[in-house]
């Protein structure tokens, strides 16, 4: 109905009074305010020329009508009813309204609704006073697109709009440079058509008008050049002011590096002969290399996710084994035998540890089995060899003493008969029957010595080495006083020494055998030389033993350290061609190794080394 002009002034008489306590007082009596007036139903009973002008509805046309003719629908549910409980409770309303003329213009008013109360304190009128905002509104919002067009512009991620039909509303400066197409060709188009897999890409957006998101959602875009790049797309459903659902904001990460690398680690892992596996801390496999299924028989989808310890004879000490790495953070060595599922089974020596994430949590053990199942097998050879030694020792001892019994006692006998019968027939024997029998002694002694140094020969393999550190000065000086006998005419030196570690009766043996051999084949110069001394060689101690003897062809020099190889006239140089094999056992023994170096008639030097004193 229409309002009398007496009512009108009544009304802004009452408004008046009504504003005078409040910040609107001055606002509303401003002329170029907007103002209208409701019942408590909400429907217009007063209209001011400028309400009438902004909303091009005539006076007549609005009042009786009611309030929505001019603002229905344009804001959520949630928000009108906030505010009719505010006005409706007697309280002022302030707030912004997005509403339409009546030629379909949207114009936006900043607006406060003062409610009129009866004697019983309850709203009958509502006055809403109103200021066109609507070219403020304009600017913000082209502000605000320009600002979200630079957020989109700025992301190095492909990002783009989508709408419930499928087709691409917007997108970035990356989308384009990704797909090789531009902005204006993409927009309009299918989004699916970019893809490796349409229809998984088209399934994807589905998704996410369904469910209102979608996560890491795994798609391979194809660039029109034919430039294939792996992403992960993250996407979610956008809506409007009425929470209507308008399209899919999807954004893309780009994971081609870390497919690659990936793939490189998966490379790394399967290029392992060992069988190779992680597992999480509650026991299951997460992961498995092709070696893993082949000892067990089990394909690696099947293993994963099954209990480690179910593929090993002690299923017990395989769980205790994984949860001391995670306890400890690493095991090593840790032996377990690995059960096929045709019950062929494996000896392995697994190494593990934990592995963690960029914040240092543990995320699970990495471990690597190493086969041993042959170095068992040569563990049990190398037993039955030690126990064969063991009785062949045992044999070579008993040999030892069958020849130093047996075959000795039959020498004696008959160097004793020979001299028994010199004794007693020597006169009735004449000179050439003498020197032959004279001969058979000297062979039965060379018999005898043979046999004392074969005897040498074996023991030194027997032996239990008991190294120590030898003073080798003090030990050459003792063996040059035992062979004074022999030294004769030779000037000896003895050049700086030092110590070196090793079994210091086996080590006399040795010099023994070399300095008796210098003085042997040099007594024939006229002034024999013999020089003995040492130099470092790192850790080692290389002696030597030099004479300026007959010396020997370096041509032949590979037979001097073998057993009976003798390289001189033994009329003329006695010997039993084992001395230098017995300086060559024992060296070797000891880890050193010996050699020589000579010249015919012009001397020889024999050379062996021995570690050098530790610090």
């Amino acid at each position: 109905m229409r309002i009398s002009k007496e009512k009108t002034e009544h009304i802004s008489l009452e408004l008046k009074k009504s504003l005078k306590e409040t910040s609107d007082y001055k606002y509303a009596l401003d002329e170029s305010s907007i103002v209208a007036i409701t019942d408590q139903k909400g429907i217009i009973q007063h209209a001011n020329d400028n309400f009438c002008k902004i909303s091009k509805y005539s006076r007549s046309e609005l009042i009786g009508q009611d309030h929505r003719i001019i603002n229905s629908g344009y804001h959520p549910k949630e928000f009108i009813r906030n505010l009719w409980v505010t006005i409706a409770n007697g309280k002022i309303w302030k707030g912004e309204l997005k509403n339409k003329a009546k030629d379909g213009t949207i114009y936006w008013v900043e607006t406060t609704i003062v409610p009129f109360l009866n004697e019983h304190n309850k709203p009958f009128q509502y006055v809403a006073i109103r200021s066109d905002i609507t070219e403020k509104k304009k600017i913000e919002e082209k502000l605000s697109s320009k600002y979200a067009r630079n957020l989109i512009e700025a992301s190095l991620d492909p990002l783009v709009t989508i709408s419930p039909e499928g087709k691409i509303t917007d997108v970035n400066d990356a989308s384009a440079k990704v797909t090789g197409v531009s902005r204006e060709k993409l927009i309009g188009t299918d989004f699916s058509d970019y893809f490796t897999e349409p229809e998984k890409a088209k399934e994807g957006y589905k998704q996410v008008f369904e469910k209102g998101l979608v996560a890491d959602y795994p798609l391979t875009i194809r660039h029109k050049n034919g430039k294939l790049t792996d992403v992960l797309y993250n996407a979610s459903v956008y809506k409007d002011d009425q929470n209507k659902v308008l399209g899919v904001f999807a954004a893309a990460r780009d994971i081609t590096a870390q497919k690659q690398s990936s793939q490189y680690a998966r490379s790394l892992i399967e290029a392992s002969l060992d069988p190779l596996v992680t597992i999480s801390p509650e026991g299951k496999i997460t992961d498995v290399n092709d070696a893993s299924a082949k000892v067990t028989g089990v394909s690696r989808e099947k293993l994963i996710g099954t209990d480690f310890s179910d593929y090993f004879t002690e299923p017990e000490k395989a769980r205790q084994g994984y949860q001391q790495v995670f306890a400890k953070g690493f095991v090593a060595d840790y032996p377990l035998t690995i059960r096929h599922k045709d019950g062929k089974v494996t000896d392995v020596l697994y190494n593990a540890s934990v592995y963690r994430d960029d914040k240092e949590n543990v995320l699970g053990v990495f471990a690597a089995a190493r086969d041993i199942t042959a170095q068992r097998r040569q563990e049990v050879r190398i037993n039955t060899l030690n126990e064969e030694l063991e009785q062949r020792i045992i044999e070579l001892e008993s040999f030892s003493y069958s020849v130093s019994h047996d075959l000795r006692a039959p020498l004696r006998g008959v160097d004793g008969f020979i001299a028994m019968f010199l004794a007693k027939y020597l006169d009735q024997v004449d000179s050439e029957g003498q020197r032959l029998l004279g001969n058979v002694r000297r062979n039965v002694t060379k018999m005898g010595s043979l046999i004392d140094e074969l005897l040498t020969l074996s023991r030194i393999g027997m032996k239990d080495i008991q190294i120590t550190t030898i003073d080798m000065g003090g030990l050459v000086n003792t063996v040059l006083d035992e062979l004074g006998e022999v030294k004769g005419k030779s000037r000896v030196t003895i050049k700086e020494m030092g110590t070196a570690m090793g079994d210091i009766a086996l080590i006399k043996q040795v010099l023994v055998n070399l300095i008796s051999n210098a003085f042997k084949y040099s007594n024939k110069k006229d002034k024999p030389e013999i020089e003995i001394g040492c130099t470092a060689n790192g850790a080692d101690m290389n002696y030597y033993v030099k004479d300026n003897g007959v010396g020997f062809d370096m041509e032949y020099s590979n037979k001097l350290f073998g057993v009976f190889q003798r390289l001189h006239d033994p009329q003329e140089y006695q010997g039993t061609g084992v001395g230098l094999a017995i300086v060559k056992h024992i060296i070797t023994r000891h880890g050193g190794k010996v050699w020589a170096e000579g010249k015919e008639n012009e001397g020889a030097t024999f050379y062996f080394s021995l570690k050098g004193k530790a610090d």
